[in-house]
């Protein structure tokens, strides 16, 4: 797990990738599993305005063309502590 979020107060600021989503650029929420410890994975809801986050370029795939799937990429991106799903 390369995604990380540090805690930065009343949001987390979310850094690192993701690969190979299915979605990715046409979707408007992304459900971000990250590292928030050493030993600790949340997740996170992201929304596709976010300042931050990006896409890179659609795969070419042999099958099942009908969704775009590509990179997600986050530059810290601030996402607000009401965006935690769970503990």
């Amino acid at each position: 797990m390369k995604s990380f979020a540090k805690d930065a107060g009343d949001h987390f600021v979310l850094s690192g990738s993701k690969a190979f989503i299915s979605g990715a650029g046409s979707s408007d929420l992304y459900l971000v599993m990250c590292k928030t410890g050493p030993k600790e994975v949340s997740c996170l809801i992201v929304e596709k305005n976010m300042p931050g986050l990006s896409f890179g370029a659609n795969e070419h795939k042999m099958g099942w063309n009908v969704q775009p799937t590509r990179i997600v990429n986050f530059d810290e991106v601030k996402v607000p502590k009401t965006n935690l799903v769970g503990q």
